[in-house]
């Protein structure tokens, strides 16, 4: 320290001997050594007040909208909106898209899908519209980038079908997973969905039939609804539907349907979101907590837990949570980007497409029945046709073996 000091007296001493100079470089030394000389009342004077602003600014800042402590999403944000822009990459959403639909896991999922992969003017699955009705008079998937509008592809819309054929395109795959015992409740509810059976079912017996729903739909081939069909998946299905769910590109969960359609948002976009997305358009008959409730009382099971759809969903719960932790996302801020973004549909309302009339998607019950006539007759004209002529045939096979008999007969008579 005295070395040092007295080395700063001599550069003084000689530096003015140089102040005629008015060099710039001399007078910024000059000021340098008199702030290092400076008594240390004086700097920790200066330094309070330096702390004293900056913690005057961080207040401001914590009291600011969509302020989040450091770590929660790796800085503060104003608007929620733009955040979610920066999060998502729609370039990242790989098309077309096979949303592979286990029945009641969530129906209303399709109109946060249609507004990534449908050009706009969008069409809105309200609550109480049944889906097939939906495309026949609003939506046109000849818009949208789902495989049911690609030769050969995956039919989803409604995708309810096996997806097995196409397990090796699962990285275009999609899907929404409902813990399995409420799922199999929501069903029974719903006028015994995916049941086979003739007799009508208590809730027991109709769970045992669609235990393994959705391992049955990921790793089976058949054309239709796999969900019910016998026998019980077996564990090479349960494997390979677990390979196909862990290919997908995404996966959510019902029971967190907010941060299922924030984490979507946030991984293809786009910023901005439409009310439909949250509204329950298949609301259970016998939920409890009303119509936003996803939650039944499981006693009446009796016990029953789905042995292949249980493992499935826990690894989808991992995926799920694994993927939001990817993107930082917590319910805070999902929360305050959805109060964002329904408070921008309330004020920028986008238009949707008019409804066909039912005349052009269904026929009128006029044209119907003329139709099933005309076919009617063309199938009775047919089977007739067809009688007649194996009627014609027998006849001549008989007759030419009259012939040939009546033949023989004669040549024997002649020898």
């Amino acid at each position: 320290r005295c070395g040092s000091r007295a080395s700063r007296l001599a550069g003084t001493r000689h530096r003015r001997g140089q102040r005629d100079t008015g060099s710039r470089r001399d007078r910024s030394h000059t000021t340098l050594d008199a702030a290092r000389t400076a008594t240390p009342r004086k700097t920790t004077t200066m330094r309070r007040a330096g702390l004293a602003i900056l913690a005057a600014a961080a207040a401001r800042e914590r009291h600011s909208p969509g302020w989040r402590p450091p770590g929660a999403h790796g800085r503060a944000v104003a608007d929620p909106l733009e955040r979610m822009d920066e999060l998502a990459d729609a370039t990242a959403l790989k098309r077309p898209l096979a949303w592979v639909h286990v029945p009641k896991t969530g129906t209303t999922f399709l109109n946060t899908l249609s507004r990534s992969v449908c050009e706009p003017p969008h069409a809105t699955l309200h609550p109480g519209d049944m889906q097939h009705d939906f495309w026949e008079t609003r939506g046109d998937l000849s818009r949208c980038a789902f495989t049911s509008a690609t030769l050969g592809g995956y039919k989803s819309p409604p995708g309810h079908k096996g997806f097995g054929s196409y397990a090796a395109a699962a990285k275009k795959g999609a899907t929404v997973l409902r813990r399995p015992e409420q799922r199999v409740i929501s069903g029974f509810h719903d006028g015994f969905h995916s049941y086979h059976g003739k007799d009508e079912p208590d809730l027991p017996a109709y769970a045992a039939a669609v235990e393994g729903c959705a391992v049955r739909m990921l790793a089976r081939k058949q054309k239709g609804s796999p969900c019910g069909a016998a026998p019980a998946p077996t564990p090479a299905e349960e494997a390979a539907a677990r390979k196909t769910l862990e290919a997908f590109q995404f996966v959510g969960i019902t029971e967190e349907w907010d941060l299922t359609v924030c984490l979507w948002h946030a991984t293809f976009g786009p910023k901005t979101c439409h009310p439909s997305e949250f509204t329950n358009t298949r609301v259970g008959a016998a939920a409890e907590g009303g119509a936003d409730s996803h939650e039944y009382d499981e006693a009446p099971l009796d016990g029953f837990r789905d042995r292949f759809d249980g493992p499935l969903y826990d690894r989808a719960a991992q995926l799920f949570w694994a993927a939001v932790a990817k993107k930082d996302l917590d319910r805070e801020f999902c929360d305050d980007w959805k109060a964002a973004c329904l408070k921008h549909a309330a004020e920028h309302p986008t238009p949707e497409p008019p409804p066909r009339p039912r005349a052009e998607a269904t026929p009128g019950i006029e044209v119907l029945i003329g139709s099933c006539l005309a076919s009617l007759s063309a199938v009775v004209f047919c089977v007739v046709g067809a009688q007649l002529m194996v009627r014609r045939r027998r006849r001549s096979a008989v007759a030419d073996e009259i012939e040939m008999e009546s033949f023989l007969q004669r040549e024997q008579g002649l020898g």
